[in-house]
């Protein structure tokens, strides 16, 4: 248990470095945790369906209850992913020996891709920084 926990820590926080490989394979982890929230929720709604349900029927208490309950895992599991995502780009761009707050780019939809691309392809510093040892 205290390996998980350790991970955990680990991923959640902004202390440290990670390399490409690390930041790509963890990008496509968070797609992989929507893809299956995404799965898991499309079977509830064929079961529901199955079952006689109408999804699309707003009066009826089993929709309302799939659609709000749908909407609050998919919100809480974003923003936990969004937090996830942040820390992410932190450490990849103190593995580069730049400040954390560049991750604020983001929010500019364009400079978006261009970031992206930059930190998933461009090396990082050899050797010790500022931020820490070189990542394995």
């Amino acid at each position: 248990m205290s390996g998980i926990k350790e991970k955990l820590k680990d991923y959640f926080s902004y202390d440290g470095r990670i390399t490409r490989e690390t930041f790509i394979l963890r990008f496509l982890g968070r797609w992989a945790v929507l893809f299956l929230l995404a799965i898991v929720f499309i079977c509830i709604a064929k079961i529901l369906e199955t079952m006689g349900y109408r999804l699309l029927e707003l009066e009826n208490p089993v929709s309302i209850i799939y659609w709000t309950t749908l909407v609050l895992v998919l919100s809480a599991a974003n923003i936990i992913l969004l937090i996830f995502k942040m820390l992410q780009e932190i450490k990849r761009l103190q593995d580069m020996n730049r400040s954390g707050f560049w991750v604020i780019v983001t929010f500019i939809p364009l400079i978006r891709i261009i970031y992206f691309i930059i930190l998933a392809l461009k090396e990082g510093t050899s050797g010790p920084n500022k931020y820490g040892d070189e990542p394995k």
